[in-house]
This record gives C-alpha cells, sequence and structure tokens, in this order.
C-alpha cells in the first residue's frame, strides 16, 4: 500500500496523483560557522543553532482517461504550485511546511494514458503539531515540551497592552483584535492590516522556549496564543 501524502488536507490519492514510493523525510541538517585556527589541526565548528532546510523528493505517477495526459500533467502542475502544507498518512499529527515546489519534466514513456513526473517539495526543518494551531489560553502553554516555538499572539481589549515572556518585554497598542506574529515578524489586524510600529520591543523576546515559560499580560485584555509547536526533523 503507497503512503499518502495530503497537501493542504487534500489526498494525492484522491486527487490521483500516487506517489511511486512512501515519501521518507530527510534528517535535517545543522548549519556551522567554519573557522580555520593557525597553528590548529582541523576546523573548528561554531554550532549557529540553525539548521538547513530540507528537500523531499516524490514521484508522482497518475492515469488520464478523459483527458490527455499533457492537460491532467498541466493541472497537477497548478494545484502543486499553491500548496503551502505536506502531511503524511504515516504521520498524521505533524505537518510539513512547505517553502518552494520544484516539478521535473513529464515522463509519458510508451503509454498514452499515463504519466510520470517528480516533485521536490523543499521544506522548513522543522515538524509542526497540528495542535499547535490551535488558540489557548496562557496557561496552557507555559510547559513546551517541544523544542523553540514561534507563536502567534491574539490580544483583544483597548489600549496599551504589556507583555512581559521570560523576562523579555514588549507592548502594543491594541484596538480591537491584534495580532504578533513572532515567525513573520508583523503585527496586523483582523482584516490584514500591517500595524507594525504598533509594537515596541523584539518579536524573538516573546518566542516559547522548550520547558516552562513565564507568561504575564496586563490585565483588561483577553489574550491566546497559537503556540506553533514544532520539533526537529
Amino acid at each position: 500500500m503507497k503512503d499518502d501524502i495530503y497537501l493542504d488536507y487534500r489526498s494525492c490519492i484522491k486527487m490521483g496523483l500516487f506517489p511511486v514510493k512512501p515519501p521518507v523525510i530527510p534528517t535535517a541538517k545543522k548549519q556551522y560557522n567554519e573557522v580555520t585556527i593557525p597553528g590548529r589541526d582541523g576546523i573548528f565548528y561554531e554550532d549557529l543553532g540553525t539548521y538547513d532546510d530540507i528537500v523531499l523528493p516524490v514521484e508522482f505517477n497518475f492515469q488520464s482517461k478523459k483527458k490527455t495526459v499533457d492537460e491532467r500533467f498541466r493541472y497537477y502542475r497548478s494545484v502543486l504550485f499553491n500548496v503551502k502544507e505536506l502531511m503524511r498518512d504515516s504521520d498524521p499529527d505533524m505537518y510539513y511546511r512547505i517553502k518552494k515546489i520544484e516539478i521535473g519534466n513529464l515522463d509519458r514513456g510508451t503509454s498514452n494514458t499515463i504519466g510520470t513526473f517528480q516533485c521536490d517539495f523543499t521544506l522548513d526543518p522543522y515538524a509542526y503539531l497540528r495542535t499547535g494551531k490551535k488558540k489557548m489560553t496562557p496557561n496552557r502553554v507555559k510547559f513546551n515540551r517541544y523544542d523553540v516555538c514561534h507563536p502567534i499572539y491574539v490580544i483583544t481589549g483597548e489600549g496599551v497592552c504589556q507583555l512581559k515572556i521570560n523576562g523579555n518585554t514588549a507592548s502594543l497598542n491594541v484596538t480591537d483584535t491584534v495580532y504578533i506574529d513572532t515567525d513573520l515578524h508583523l503585527c496586523y489586524r483582523d482584516d490584514g492590516t500591517w500595524i507594525n510600529t504598533s509594537l515596541s520591543g523584539y518579536y524573538e523576546g516573546l518566542y516559547l522556549k522548550h520547558g516552562i515559560n513565564e507568561l504575564s499580560f496586563s490585565s483588561g485584555f483577553d489574550v491566546r496564543i497559537i503556540p506553533n509547536w514544532r520539533t526537529i526533523v
């Protein structure tokens, strides 16, 4: 049985795209700064604490009955170039963020109805928990059992709200509901309007570290947090 792939929660197999082999997520590689020190053997490696993107190559085949193979291939290309997230049947609790997609040439072999092509998905080096997309109260995110994560703070109220996360302080001028996206380094309203100048402080200081986090917020505001739980692949 082939391992299905879900793209933005849509089954590839139900679309008629069949992975030739079960997809295996590569291990993310750490990034190092290499330094050569005169008089010292070898190279000194400074761990930067970051990781390279990972590339997942997947070979798909499909069958086209009512349309030509070329027409069907063009349809699949248009679908694939617009997807943002990838999941696998074998690991349904996790998803991967797609950063880039490269699609190879169509190979129809000797058949007029069957096509094959390779798709290379460039993914963020972290696997994300689906449960980490939910809005949670601050108490529910105080303990982070995963790697450092970049949450979204959803703050509702009127006035200046002060946030204190693990000793790091930031303040935000709030009108109605405002979002602080620490991954994108953006502040915005419900309608998508950017209000970056309303934030005083550093996005990096609002990350949730592994283990116990200390969080406090000004009274009079409703605060919800989308933690974006993640773990390195």
